[in-house]
């Protein structure tokens, strides 16, 4: 199962969401959750805003954002690379979808396409929406 960014900026921080952003991390149906260098990249800068906006203290973010590398690096989340392909990718498959993507969402989509997974999460509606039309095939979770 590949995760967007949404899905671990609520499961690591006091969101709606969270709940829902955990069981699907904890889910003993994934054999393996998957997050690319672009998701550690946008998930960092999540974290980074809620420090300026006052909603997480600094110790606190520090924390969190190195649990998550430590989670990459013990392997409990498989890292995939960005490549340059993915971005001859969107230019070739943006025109076919039928909803406004944004260049960062569109990003998760090409790596999550050139990758091995059967499942797409986020908890972005309009990104699950852009993922059933590009990830032929592939399941987008959370339904709903």
């Amino acid at each position: 199962m590949y995760v967007d960014t949404s899905v671990l900026v609520s499961a690591f921080s006091n969101e709606p969401l969270q709940a829902v952003a955990m069981a699907l991390l904890q889910a003993p149906r994934w054999q393996q959750v998957c997050v690319s260098d672009w998701t550690m990249a946008e998930f960092a800068c999540a974290l980074q805003a809620k420090v300026m906006r006052g909603e997480t203290p600094p110790e606190v973010a520090h924390v969190v954002g190195q649990t998550l590398k430590d989670l990459v690096g013990q392997g409990a989340l498989h890292r995939i690379a960005v490549l340059r392909e993915d971005y001859a990718a969107i230019q070739r498959t943006l025109p076919r979808l039928s909803c406004l993507v944004r260049g960062a969402d569109a990003l998760h989509l090409a790596v999550a396409a050139r990758s091995d997974i059967t499942h797409f999460a986020s908890l972005d509606k309009t990104q699950r929406f852009a993922a059933s039309q590009w990830l032929v095939g592939i399941e987008c979770v959370p339904r709903a």
